[in-house]
């Protein structure tokens, strides 16, 4: 839950840093995404692949997308530029 609330934050931050010329708010916002992601990720409870729930499974893997797609594009409008693959 608390990756989804920091991804539901993010909008709210372009918004922001939009009407008050502040891009400090999409990096903290794009930090606390990447931060509470690898903290979920990091759990030994929290497998996003190999789950015996296929359900669970998919929903962890667009989680993990939706997270590498918000990164991306708060890295983006920042002008820093991300590899397609590590």
């Amino acid at each position: 839950l608390a990756v989804i609330r920091e991804l539901q934050a993010f909008p709210v931050a372009i918004a922001y840093a939009a009407s008050h010329y502040d891009t400090s708010k999409i990096a903290d916002q794009t930090y606390r995404i990447a931060k509470t992601f690898s903290t979920f990720y990091n759990d030994r409870n929290h497998h996003i692949i190999g789950n015996e729930d296929p359900a669970l499974e998919k929903a962890r893997l667009l989680l993990a997308k939706a997270v590498s797609m918000t990164v991306q594009t708060g890295l983006s409008l920042l002008g820093i530029s991300t590899l397609e693959q590590m």
